[in-house]
């Protein structure tokens, strides 16, 4: 996160660290943990920003930036009037400061009692998986899917595939065959003054061929 902005980086440790939180959220020593790894971070963001701005040191990292870094680094003038009246236009983007620097800033444990049938989201998700993996279940939706007239997806998708590789020559052929009569029709009116015998077998044949192609579609 060398090249990453002051902002997201924070933001990106802040994250981390409310998963931290939510993580440890029934256990006794939540304040504990969290404040060590808040503590970690803090000291490690501070070696970051003080080789990337060149500062030397975490002390003036934290004399500039603040206990929680939310101060500006950049121009190593901290909360300068500058920086207001920029943040104050909104052409700066606001950082925002680490959290639980203090254990008194960590949540306290949660010891609101579990309902009897209670499990954990992960669990349940492996259960729902465990169970859609079972022979007898994948049969059981199957039998499900007959008795209500529905088609699953995949059945859906192998009747497309089947219907076009099916229809596909008959389609060409038909396409062939109404050309082919589209051009003895319009031959047929041309020779129409000519003879009167041989046009009366061309709209014949024509009207032959029409019901074949009819009867094909049908």
């Amino acid at each position: 996160m060398f090249h990453a902005t002051q902002a997201h980086t924070n933001a990106q440790m802040n994250k981390f660290l409310a998963t931290m939180v939510e993580w440890y959220r029934f256990a006794d020593n939540r304040k504990k943990v969290v404040n060590f790894c808040s503590y970690i971070l803090r000291g490690s963001l501070a070696k970051l920003y003080a080789a990337k701005y060149k500062l030397r040191s975490r002390a003036k990292v934290y004399k500039i930036g603040a206990r929680n870094l939310s101060r500006p680094l950049k121009e190593k003038k901290g909360q300068s009037p500058e920086y207001h009246n920029l943040l104050r236009m909104g052409l700066v983007e606001s950082i925002d400061g680490l959290q639980y620097t203090r254990m008194s800033l960590v949540p306290e444990t949660d010891y609101s009692p579990f309902p009897n049938d209670w499990r954990p989201e992960h669990e349940k998700a492996l259960l729902e998986y465990l169970r859609l993996d079972d022979p007898k279940t994948l049969e059981e939706q199957r039998r499900c899917i007959k008795e209500q007239g529905l088609i699953s997806p995949q059945d859906y998708s192998s009747m497309l595939v089947w219907n076009y590789k099916r229809n596909a020559i008959s389609s060409d052929q038909l396409s062939l065959l109404k050309r082919s009569i589209d051009d003895a029709a319009s031959s047929g009116s041309a020779l129409s003054g000519s003879d009167d015998e041989k046009n009366d077998e061309n709209v014949d044949e024509v009207e032959e061929n029409r019901e074949q192609v009819h009867v094909m579609l049908n």
